[in-house]
């Protein structure tokens, strides 16, 4: 977001939003059904109902639609609870990581092309595709080339499903952001 922001102000970061949300959606439900590893359709979407991000973002587009307003009390609670969450989830990462083997070193550089390289092929798809322009053009691309979230290393750590090359990819595509990020503004702006 702040990257968003110097780039291409309120507009981007308002924009990114848009992004995130649906994003946000599929990572906690197809990812979570996935990283489950539940083969009957059942057992996974038990999963899904049990993560407590599904029930939070139902009561809050409630709330809003029906302008409730939440006392300071509980906000200022789930503020403080939002903080901790980034580095709750960069220490589950550094965890996986520290397990890494180098046996999958390959398989690991293969997912970060993937994904930093594949994320822009389909960002331009997208654009494409909804006949994107100006600012929500260059978020979209910018977003979907971005590193591998934290969010889905923590959920394959969570589920026992390839945590070490998760947090692999999403360590090594973050490394990649460092050369990427200035790429892709120099395109899009």
């Amino acid at each position: 977001m702040p990257i968003l922001y110097l780039a291409f102000g309120d507009e981007g970061v308002a924009n990114a939003v848009l992004y995130y949300v649906p994003n946000g959606l599929a990572i906690y439900t197809i990812g979570v059904y996935l990283a489950s590893g539940e083969r009957e359709l059942r057992q996974g979407i038990k999963a899904v109902f049990s993560t407590p991000l599904i029930y939070a973002a139902v009561l809050g587009l409630v709330l809003n639609l029906t302008d409730v307003t939440v006392p300071r009390v509980v906000m200022r609670s789930l503020d403080l609870m939002g903080q901790a969450s980034v580095p709750l989830m960069l220490l589950v990462l550094g965890l996986n990581v520290g397990r890494f083997r180098f046996s999958q070193l390959g398989l690991t550089v293969a997912g970060a092309v993937i994904r930093v390289g594949g994320g822009f092929a389909l960002g331009l798809l997208a654009v494409w595709l909804l006949g994107l322009t100006g600012v929500p053009r260059a978020v979209v691309i910018f977003e979907a080339a971005m590193p591998g979230a934290v969010a889905v290393a923590v959920l394959c750590s969570r589920y026992n499903t390839e945590a070490e090359l998760c947090s692999s990819i999403v360590l090594l595509t973050t490394l990649l952001a460092v050369g990427v990020i200035p790429v892709l503004l120099y395109y899009l702006t």
